[in-house]
């Protein structure tokens, strides 16, 4: 992993004594920003290289005790990306729930997955405001082990 920088992130760890297709989650606190903000903006770093990667998914998991209990699925990426770290964000409308990230073990221990510096802003992405929430400093260079 030449390109993972010294510092904290989340790494989905993908040892030999796991399976292709096993899994693993990071999932936040629970947010409720839809009367405050009627749209944020998510954003996040993540890393995906190797020959044996399979996939990283971003889903936000909408249980907030109502009763209206849905995972939303809102992104992914599948098999060897460029050897760094790429950004992604999108507007959520209405945000209720869990920031839930995936990761799916490919056929061996080649593959990387990794999160970072999570980030919840006001306003769309094209006119993100203030910061609301960020996680990056709560990553210890945390190992998800897949299940």
């Amino acid at each position: 992993m030449s390109t993972f920088p010294s510092g904290h992130y989340a790494l989905f760890d993908a040892t030999d004594t796991r399976r292709a297709g096993e899994f693993s989650f990071l999932k936040t606190p629970m947010f409720n920003y839809s009367t405050s903000y009627p749209e944020v903006c998510l954003s996040f770093k993540y890393y995906c290289y190797g020959y044996a990667v399979d996939s990283l998914w971003l889903l936000i998991d909408r249980k907030d005790g109502t009763g209206n209990d849905d995972m939303d699925y809102i992104w992914h990426t599948s098999y060897s990306q460029s050897d760094r770290w790429y950004n992604y964000s999108k507007t959520v409308n209405n945000f209720v729930g869990h920031i839930v990230f995936k990761g799916v073990r490919g056929h061996g221990v080649n593959g990387d997955l990794a999160v970072d510096d999570i980030l919840i802003t006001e306003g769309s992405c094209d006119e993100a405001g203030w910061s609301i929430f960020s996680m990056s400093y709560n990553f210890v260079c945390s190992i998800l082990v897949f299940l």
